[in-house]
């Protein structure tokens, strides 16, 4: 193939990779990114504004971060919005259509550029690079670096400074993410089947290695000690969590095997085993990158969570082997060799942009916001079991549940409206009144998302009742006791010292009552707020049990300003009691404080 039309396209090919990694790029951006990006940009936040290149997220080395700082230093730190998390998506698609291009590289040096052209097309549509590219993470930024690291690989032979080159690229490498390492393995066997080798030049490619991720990544050593313990995090998250033991290990490989099916399909799977027993006879030269593969998946294998996107390094060297077996078909058949391309790139390129659609179009959390912004008022108690959807915090109070289900029914009931989602109690869910559902558009537009209202006929009919002086004692402070109940926000009962468990306000009924919650009501901004209140409950006045509390309204420091000031709302199951005993259990420095006190009861049946 002549230099021109190589070149042309190429150029198309990095085109069509552009366009799958940067559209839909801003996908869920009104909503709370995903944690894994708030790690990243976030730790890019706090460095910016300390001023210094103390990346200070040591679970991972630093040169991620400090790829992401210069582009989001043009935002605001640390408070950073949906603008500098799209900046970082921006960093991360380029990385990805980066490896696209230094696929080409890696394969035309080894098998001519039709090969080339081959590989960096199945990098191009890659759903699973595809989608990788559409978050923060550094698989894609490392996946580029592994092949430079093999690019530097290829060049290896009597001259020094070729070890020398590995070895930076592997410590490079490493410094975007620790997994970089495994591609030590592949450069002692490519360096075993080139000329010239030494044990002196294994020594020098470790030592450079070495110095490169000292560079890359200083303070993971500054702070080795914390950054030992970041790192056992990751393997303990990884490896550990479950317990699993040597007999999991082939499950986990056929998972990861299913991986490569949704990165290739079967036609360029099929492809990649071929080129895999191509380049076993064609010798040393496809040494280092038919050990590479066996690594990374005998590693991922022994891990017992599983994320495709830990595939997305060892992608574009296996693309590599499969451009090998097309440019075998092209020697004997260059027609062949292109529809072969074509046809097993045409499935994955298929999901790329099932996947691209889907995400480009408004998902069931972006319908379900517009529904709440346009018919729910301002100031409406919202329960939600699905976290961080994005809603206004300064219009509605929101209180998160981790899922709606008889634990949670008393606080549902307290509710003006109701947001569930898959895996809420569909009994309870049926019980509630339908106000709207969010049907995803697309396999891609999250789940079936629904709005409800507890039936008027079931809200409890709760009285406020306002205890009197005499109902009331404490840990401390009788004489201060008048303010809970004289009607004066300005006025608080509160304990001398800073918070510590013990504290405790005892209410004494004059009659049994049924009491579903109590309302502790704050002086000023709140700030005396009880850390960690219990609720303690007695019908007879000798046995005392702790109730099940719910909280009924959002953290004081989330809750809506208002005139009447914060509160603190304890939701239970109604009961009859005598008397009930708040106890205070966590600790801050403030002393806890409440301006007036409520009780939600039941009225008597007469």
């Amino acid at each position: 193939m002549n230099p021109t039309r190589a070149r042309v396209l190429l150029g198309s090919i990095l085109i069509l990779a552009a366009a799958l990694r940067f559209t839909g790029l801003g996908w869920g951006l009104r909503h709370r990114p995903d944690l894994d990006e708030r790690w990243f940009v976030e730790s890019v936040g706090r460095m910016l504004a300390a001023r210094d290149l103390d990346h200070r997220f040591y679970e991972y080395p630093g040169l991620f971060i400090y790829f992401l700082a210069p582009v989001l230093a043009f935002f605001r730190p640390p408070d950073f919005g949906a603008g500098a998390y799209l900046a970082a998506r921006v960093v991360v698609a380029l990385f990805g259509v980066t490896s696209v291009g230094l696929t080409y590289l890696l394969a035309a040096r080894l098998a001519g550029r039709g090969a080339g052209l081959a590989a960096a097309l199945f990098v191009a549509v890659s759903p699973v690079e595809v989608f990788t590219a559409h978050m923060v993470r550094p698989d894609v930024a490392l996946e580029a670096f592994v092949l430079l690291a093999f690019l530097a690989f290829l060049r290896l032979g009597p001259d020094w400074r070729e070890d020398l080159l590995s070895g930076i690229a592997l410590g490079v490498a490493t410094a975007v993410k620790f997994t970089g390492v495994l591609l030590a393995p592949s450069y002692v066997a490519q360096r075993l089947g080139a000329p010239g080798f030494r044990v002196s030049r294994l020594a020098l490619a470790a030592g450079a290695s070495l110095v490169a991720f000292a560079l890359c990544s200083p303070f993971t050593f500054l702070h080795f000690g914390v950054a030992v313990r970041g790192a056992h995090i990751q393997v303990f998250h990884h490896y550990e969590v479950r317990g699993r033991g040597p007999e999991h290990y082939l499950d986990m490989a056929w998972t990861y095997g299913l991986g490569l099916m949704k990165s290739f399909g079967p036609l360029g799977l099929a492809l990649v085993a071929a080129g895999v027993l191509l380049a076993a006879r064609d010798g040393r030269r496809w040494l280092g990158l038919l050990v590479y593969p066996l690594v990374v998946i005998g590693v991922l294998s022994t891990a017992e969570v599983h994320f495709d996107r830990h595939l997305v390094p060892v992608l574009g060297v296996l693309s590599a082997l499969a451009g090998r077996a097309v440019a075998s078909v092209a020697k004997r058949s260059p027609v062949a060799a292109v529809c072969a391309a074509v046809a097993a790139a045409a499935l994955p390129l298929a999901a790329s942009i099932d996947y691209v659609r889907g995400v480009s179009v408004p998902g069931t959390r972006d319908i379900l916001l517009e529904w709440v912004d346009e018919n729910l008022p301002a100031g409406a108690h919202l329960v939600s079991s699905v976290s961080d959807l994005g809603l206004d915090r300064h219009r509605y109070e929101i209180v998160e549940v981790p899922r709606l289900d008889e634990r949670t029914r008393p606080l549902v009931l307290h509710a003006d409206a109701v947001i569930s989602g898959p895996g809420d109690s569909e009994p309870l869910v049926r019980q509630l009144t339908t106000l709207f559902a969010a049907e995803p558009p697309n396999p891609h537009s999250g789940p079936r998302l629904v709005v409800s209202a507890p039936p008027p006929a079931d809200r409890p009919a709760y009285e406020e009742l306002r205890p009197s002086r005499q109902w009331l004692s404490a840990s401390e402070a009788p004489d201060r006791l008048t303010a809970l109940v004289d009607g004066d926000r300005k006025t608080a009962w509160m304990t001398t010292h800073g918070q510590t468990p013990g504290a405790w306000i005892r209410i004494d009924l004059p009659a049994p009552r049924t009491i579903g919650g109590l309302q502790l009501l704050l002086r000023g901004r709140g700030r005396g707020f009880g850390k960690n209140l219990h609720v303690f409950a007695t019908e007879d006045g000798r046995e005392w049990s702790r109730v099940d509390v719910l909280q009924g309204r959002p953290p004081v420091t989330a809750q809506l300003p208002s005139p009447e000031g914060p509160a603190q709302v304890l939701i239970f199951e109604p009961r009859r009691v005598t008397a009930l005993r708040i106890e205070q259990v966590g600790r801050r420095q403030r002393p806890w404080g409440v301006a007036e006190l409520r009780l939600f009861a039941l009225p008597e049946r007469r």
